[in-house]
């Protein structure tokens, strides 16, 4: 009797756990855009299998999915992650420890809340929410409140709109109506002649390579100082490492010559030497994007190891430097225009899509569509900006316009001790979660809110998340910015200072390719002796063709040997300096982030040295393009 009862009520049970699924609710009350699905979990089994289809929760809002059958012998996991490719159909047992499941069976209740605790997200029922609420609510505000990004943003109050259309912005046109004067009056002292009505546009171009194009454009930017033509300049257009010395010397507000020196001095100090200081400025950066429900990552971290090491020249507070500044420090027209790049990570290798940049604007041709500046990161949704996060600050956007230096997280976390040096229990948690998504893999990708998601008739309007990766990966010398795809900006004399590692005119003939597959006017470029030459100019008899000079890093013993008295402490440094063998395994390698004085010395030399040998060619195409 007793036994048949006991079948019954197996059978009973059995049956019941074949129950028709139901709807549960879950709120997501963090700052962070959530991806759930429900796992099927056996008890003491090391696997769990995905039981229902992904679902999206943005931050903020709430969602309801089908809670699965109920099978006996099973629990009811419900994964949330941030990282929709980490749903994958079988997860281990860990994985589901790691990631914080919550159980969702019938006996927890039809609604969850996805909370926020320290760094991690936790799943609760109504009953255990309403006893972690209030507290969890409070120490995010605690943490807002601490985050001076976040508390001194101007833009706060501010909601901003995607801009359609490639003329230039109408800051850029105000900043070239002032600086078209100093232009005219340096061009006219500089050719000893009144230029002809014709202002020609000139636009300095400065290749990647780390640390080494870094000094080698330091170098030619002195130089363009020393020759008193840096008023001749619209725009200076940087890549990778390049950026690192165009962006942190217009910051900076001192001159190129003071920057220069710092540089040359400090350079021995490694970016990943940080002090108990650099961390807590680190930690705010990256606690900021994680409170403001930004994409973080890989690039946080290294972009603030690359303001520790190049803000100290300026200010303490390198967690506050913000490219939208650099607008204040050129209103006047006092210095050239620059312009960073980055390219689409979507884009394949036929099709790289180029962004560019601006202290006023970044956006891209191909997009057809613009944001300003201290808006780009923020959540957009069809042209609107649907969060007031702040800016990114520049270290996070060096980082980006670098990121293809081989730099892995892991490397990066061991050499500076980040996580050993952290107090607070949240940033080891976000630290954590990094680490567990780029391990020690290469970072490939920068992620930001896709300003033209939602947006009709735009490209890429479908992904909520847009990568960008380091250009050098596409052309190592940045001229789509300058190329004519936006006429307004179109260069009539584009001086390309080439630091590339390889084969000297490698990437210029890229550059000539571009320009041939796109339609733009170039001229026809002599390679025969372009690897022997410090200075190369290639004209054409047509006038919408720009004028090129090319300044590669090479040492040209010549020219050098002829300049040994007039220029002692240049040749000095460059006698004997074997600058292929120091890319291949010295210094000047790409993936060196140490150097002595002296080595630097002698990089900055070399661009130094090379752009004062073109003073004559320049001068030489003012004044052709001044005359047509």
């Amino acid at each position: 009797m007793i036994r048949n009862v006991k079948m019954i009520l197996y059978s009973l049970l059995f049956v019941c756990s074949y129950a028709s699924a139901d709807l549960i609710t879950i709120y997501n009350t963090t700052t962070r855009d959530l991806c759930v699905a429900v796992y099927y979990l056996q008890m003491m089994a090391s696997n769990a299998q995905c039981a229902t289809p992904i679902s999206y929760i943005a931050a903020g809002t709430s969602a309801q999915i089908n809670r699965p059958d109920r099978w006996f012998g099973y629990d009811r996991e419900l994964v949330f992650v941030e990282d929709q490719t980490l749903l994958t159909n079988t997860l281990a047992a860990s994985d589901l420890n790691a990631y914080h499941s919550k159980n969702v069976g019938d006996l927890q209740g039809s609604t969850f809340y996805l909370g926020d605790n320290s760094g991690d997200i936790y799943g609760y029922t109504v009953v255990e929410w309403d006893v972690v609420q209030v507290p969890l609510e409070y120490a995010q505000q605690e943490l807002i409140s601490m985050l001076p990004a976040i508390g001194n943003n101007p833009y706060k109050d501010t909601s901003a709109s995607v801009r359609i259309g490639n003329d230039l912005s109408a800051q850029e046109q105000d900043y070239l109506a002032q600086r078209i004067l100093k232009i005219r009056a340096c061009l006219n002292q500089f050719c000893q002649q009144p230029l002809n009505n014709n202002v020609p546009s000139i636009a300095l171009v400065c290749s990647g390579g780390g640390y080494r194009a870094m000094l080698y454009a330091t170098g030619a930017l002195k130089a363009l100082d020393e020759l008193q033509l840096m008023d001749g300049l619209s725009y200076v257009v940087g890549l990778s490492g390049s950026t690192w010395a165009i962006g942190s010397w217009i910051s900076s507000g001192k001159s190129i010559q003071e920057f220069h020196d710092w540089v040359i001095h400090n350079i021995d100090v490694d970016m990943t030497d940080i002090d108990d200081d650099d961390v807590d400025l680190i930690a705010d950066t990256v606690a900021t994007k994680y409170a403001s429900g930004q994409p973080f990552g890989f690039v946080d971290l290294y972009g603030a190891c690359i303001a520790n090491d190049l803000f100290d020249f300026f200010t303490n507070d390198k967690d506050q430097v913000y490219l939208s500044d650099q607008s204040t420090r050129i209103a006047d027209g006092s210095l050239p225009l620059p312009i960073y790049t980055a390219i689409s990570g979507e884009s394949n290798a036929s099709e790289r899509l180029w962004y560019e940049f601006t202290p006023h604007e970044v956006g891209a041709p191909w997009l057809n569509a613009y944001v300003p500046t201290w808006a780009f990161g923020r959540k957009f949704n069809n042209g609107v900006s649907v969060t007031n996060a702040p800016e990114q600050t520049l270290g996070t956007m060096l980082g980006t316009f670098g990121l293809a230096v081989g730099v892995t997280l892991e490397n990066l976390l061991q050499q500076t001790d980040i996580t050993q040096n952290l107090k607070s229990a949240l940033l080891k948690n976000i630290l954590a979660r990094i680490t567990a998504q780029y391990g020690n893999d290469r970072a490939i990708s920068a992620e930001y809110f896709n300003f033209v998601f939602g947006l009709p008739n735009t490209y890429y309007n479908n992904l909520a998340i847009a990568q960008l990766v380091d250009a050098g990966i596409d052309i190592n010398l940045p001229y789509p910015p300058i190329s004519g795809q936006r006429p307004e900006r179109k260069a009539d004399i584009i001086i390309f200072v080439d630091a590339s590692a390889g084969t000297v005119g490698a990437e210029l003939q890229n550059v000539e390719n571009y320009a041939r597959v796109n339609n733009l006017p170039f001229p026809v470029i002599d390679y025969t002796n372009i690897g022997n030459n410090a200075v190369s100019i290639f004209t054409s008899v047509d006038p919408q063709v720009p004028i090129v000079i090319y300044i590669p890093r090479i040492v040209d013993q010549d020219l050098l040997d002829a300049h040994q008295n007039d220029l002692p402490e240049l040749y000095n440094y460059l006698k004997d300096f074997d600058i292929d063998q120091c890319c291949d395994d010295g210094a000047c390698n790409t993936f060196n982030f140490s150097y002595t004085s002296d080595q630097a010395r002698q990089m900055t030399a070399l661009g130094e040295f090379n752009m004062l040998m073109a003073k004559d060619i320049i001068a030489q195409a003012v004044t052709v393009k001044s005359a047509l």
